[in-house]
């Protein structure tokens, strides 16, 4: 979901690879950066491939709690498609059911409550985007899914074998 104005991250608020920044009034963004493994922290907390941004309510929420590489999104061979459901009715997601792999369950459930995938909040937000996807398709709208799109896809895939 958005954790800040998409305006502000145009291609006109950079210069040479840095934000122009207002000192007397900086962007208000609801997001923090964290590591994957903040064992790195001391030595590599700059490297990009440690990063990833969460809402920072839901870091507070997270604490100190390690996040685990199995959803990181930029690893080879991820594929949200196999490591989880959407589950439509209750807008959350699960570990595959396919997945036999119970230690691999694990880590992917653990990970889905660390990094609070179904937070109240979110499943709210990410059911109203769907929402408004279905509803602007069905009418023939221009659909831009700028958010939440793996929950999107899945919810397109759930329809198309209904």
């Amino acid at each position: 979901m958005f954790l800040c104005n998409p305006s502000l991250l145009g291609e006109d608020k950079w210069e040479n690879g840095r934000y122009k920044s207002n000192k007397l009034k900086k962007p208000e963004c609801f997001g923090e950066l964290d590591h994957f493994d903040p064992k790195l922290k001391k030595d590599k907390y700059w490297e990009w491939d440690n990063l990833f941004v969460i809402a920072s309510k839901i870091n507070k929420r997270k604490g100190t709690k390690e996040a685990d590489d199995i959803l990181k999104p930029d690893l080879p061979g991820y594929d949200p498609m196999i490591l989880l459901e959407y589950n439509e009715k209750y807008h959350i997601f699960i570990p595959h059911t396919g997945i036999k792999n119970k230690t691999k369950r694990k880590r992917i459930q653990r990970m889905i409550e660390v990094l609070h995938l179904n937070f109240d909040l979110v499943c709210r937000e990410r059911r109203r985007f769907i929402k408004e996807v279905f509803k602007s398709r069905d009418i023939g709208q221009p659909i831009e899914i700028d958010r939440f799109f793996t929950a999107c896809q899945m919810s397109a895939n759930t329809e198309k074998r209904s």
